[in-house]
Protein backbone atom coordinates (compact mmCIF):
# COMPACT_ATOMS: atom_id res chain seq x y z
CA UNK A 1 0.00 0.00 0.00
CA UNK A 2 1.20 3.41 -1.35
CA UNK A 3 1.18 6.14 1.99
CA UNK A 4 1.15 9.30 0.68
CA UNK A 5 1.80 12.47 2.83
CA UNK A 6 -1.26 14.42 2.58
CA UNK A 7 0.58 17.08 5.82
CA UNK A 8 1.80 19.43 3.32
CA UNK A 9 -1.18 20.50 1.48
CA UNK A 10 0.30 24.22 1.05
CA UNK A 11 -1.99 25.09 -1.96
CA UNK A 12 -5.09 25.15 0.39
CA UNK A 13 -6.44 28.22 1.57
CA UNK A 14 -9.61 26.67 3.38
CA UNK A 15 -11.20 23.61 3.78
CA UNK A 16 -13.11 22.97 0.58
CA UNK A 17 -9.66 22.81 -0.90
CA UNK A 18 -7.83 20.81 1.46
CA UNK A 19 -10.50 18.33 0.69
CA UNK A 20 -10.01 18.37 -2.80
CA UNK A 21 -6.34 18.19 -2.70
CA UNK A 22 -6.58 15.55 -0.31
CA UNK A 23 -9.00 13.49 -2.21
CA UNK A 24 -6.82 14.51 -5.24
CA UNK A 25 -3.68 12.69 -3.06
CA UNK A 26 -5.71 9.42 -2.06
CA UNK A 27 -7.72 9.01 -4.97
CA UNK A 28 -11.58 10.02 -3.55
CA UNK A 29 -10.64 8.02 -0.68
CA UNK A 30 -11.81 10.98 1.84
CA UNK A 31 -15.13 11.49 0.78
CA UNK A 32 -15.83 8.26 0.01
CA UNK A 33 -15.10 7.75 3.93
CA UNK A 34 -17.34 11.00 4.85
CA UNK A 35 -19.82 9.57 2.91
CA UNK A 36 -20.35 5.94 4.43
CA UNK A 37 -19.16 7.70 7.65
CA UNK A 38 -22.56 9.13 7.26
CA UNK A 39 -24.47 6.49 6.29
CA UNK A 40 -23.47 4.40 9.20
CA UNK A 41 -24.04 6.77 11.25
CA UNK A 42 -27.25 6.85 10.37
CA UNK A 43 -28.08 3.67 10.21
CA UNK A 44 -27.24 3.32 13.82
CA UNK A 45 -29.02 5.93 15.38
CA UNK A 46 -32.72 4.89 13.68
CA UNK A 47 -31.52 0.51 13.96
CA UNK A 48 -33.10 1.05 17.38
CA UNK A 49 -36.67 3.10 16.74
CA UNK A 50 -37.11 1.36 13.29
CA UNK A 51 -36.56 -1.82 11.38
CA UNK A 52 -33.29 -2.73 9.28
CA UNK A 53 -34.80 -1.87 5.61
CA UNK A 54 -36.20 1.71 7.20
CA UNK A 55 -32.52 2.20 8.99
CA UNK A 56 -30.86 1.01 5.69
CA UNK A 57 -33.01 2.96 3.64
CA UNK A 58 -32.94 5.99 5.09
CA UNK A 59 -29.34 5.95 5.56
CA UNK A 60 -28.83 5.31 1.90
CA UNK A 61 -31.16 8.44 0.83
CA UNK A 62 -29.51 10.96 3.28
CA UNK A 63 -26.19 9.76 2.08
CA UNK A 64 -27.36 10.18 -1.35
CA UNK A 65 -28.62 13.88 -0.76
CA UNK A 66 -25.41 14.03 0.21
CA UNK A 67 -23.40 12.70 -2.58
CA UNK A 68 -25.45 14.23 -5.24
CA UNK A 69 -23.79 18.02 -3.40
CA UNK A 70 -20.33 16.53 -3.31
CA UNK A 71 -20.45 15.05 -6.75
CA UNK A 72 -20.36 18.16 -8.43
CA UNK A 73 -17.87 19.18 -6.22
CA UNK A 74 -15.06 16.30 -7.02
CA UNK A 75 -14.76 15.09 -3.58
CA UNK A 76 -16.45 12.14 -4.77
CA UNK A 77 -16.05 9.63 -7.96
CA UNK A 78 -19.22 8.17 -9.96
CA UNK A 79 -18.73 4.80 -8.84
CA UNK A 80 -20.13 5.78 -5.30
CA UNK A 81 -22.51 7.96 -6.11
CA UNK A 82 -23.95 4.82 -8.44
CA UNK A 83 -23.79 2.42 -5.32
CA UNK A 84 -25.63 4.78 -2.91
CA UNK A 85 -28.60 5.29 -5.77
CA UNK A 86 -28.54 1.64 -6.16
CA UNK A 87 -28.96 0.90 -2.72
CA UNK A 88 -31.53 3.90 -1.98
CA UNK A 89 -33.46 2.07 -4.97
CA UNK A 90 -33.27 -1.35 -3.94
CA UNK A 91 -34.35 -1.08 -0.44
CA UNK A 92 -36.92 1.73 -1.62
CA UNK A 93 -38.54 -1.16 -3.82
CA UNK A 94 -38.44 -3.82 -0.75
CA UNK A 95 -40.20 -1.53 1.19
CA UNK A 96 -42.59 -0.75 -1.30
CA UNK A 97 -43.39 -4.77 -2.18
CA UNK A 98 -43.40 -5.28 1.76
CA UNK A 99 -46.45 -2.86 1.83
CA UNK A 100 -48.87 -4.75 -0.03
Amino acid sequence: MVIYNTTNISAAANLYEAAIATGQLEGQLLGTLIIFGVFFLVFIALIGRYSFESSILAGSFISTVMALFLRPAGIITDQILIILVGLTAIFAAYQIYQRK
